[in-house]
């Protein structure tokens, strides 16, 4: 059974995803290997600039991490809203709990858009496709950003092209760099800088 902590916010039971007295209170007593806890990275929804959840580290049950690739909040993968870096230290704050199940990597749905940009299909998004490689690459692999960005060029953007190591190499760093001003772009002019609570890390 697995178990999604993600509600309104308010109320009774609307506040799992932040109040710990909620959630004590939800897993009192449940000690079976059938039952798996999902929750957001956050203790909200899935904005930018959220430290990780401080349940993460006091759960005993199993645990799936949730993160989005189809950014909901900055245009769906219409854009380019890379995620590589902040996802890199949220896999470097989870990947060594013990109780770590996996992933749910939400790169298709959700929010308030209408089902399009369908990623690694027909009319996708290469923005969706680049962030859930990318995504996936560092939790099961434990890769770099910047490995991960290499792995993508190769299948996806080489195709078939025959490149020098040195064309090869320049296209990548072209790339890394683009993400970086986009990055830049959506936490400082899309997000108000004032309100910040973590920071992106290019690494």
């Amino acid at each position: 059974m697995i178990f999604r902590t993600w509600t309104v916010g308010a109320n009774k039971i609307g506040d799992l995803m932040w109040n710990p007295l909620s959630l004590d209170r939800l897993l009192r007593g449940v000690e079976s290997d059938l039952f798996v806890l999902s929750m957001k990275y956050g203790e909200s929804d899935f904005f930018r600039y959220l430290d990780v959840s401080p349940h993460f580290f006091s759960i005993t049950v199993k645990l799936i991490v949730e993160l989005q690739t189809r950014r909901e909040y900055e245009g769906f993968g219409s854009y380019p809203s890379f995620v590589g870096w902040e996802y890199r230290r949220i896999h470097r704050r989870l990947k060594d709990l013990s109780n770590l199940a996996g992933i749910h990597v939400w790169c298709q749905t959700g929010g308030w858009s209408r089902f399009r940009d369908r990623t690694f299909l027909k009319k996708s998004s290469l923005w969706n496709e680049l962030n859930t490689w990318v995504t996936i690459r560092m939790f099961r692999y434990d890769e770099s950003v910047k490995k991960a960005l290499k792995g993508f060029h190769r299948r996806y953007l080489q195709k078939g092209r025959k490149l020098s190591r040195e064309e090869r190499r320049k296209e990548i760093a072209g790339l890394r760099r683009f993400l970086k001003l986009s990055d830049y772009l959506v936490l400082n002019v899309l997000y108000i800088p004032g309100f910040r609570i973590s920071k992106s890390v290019y690494s």
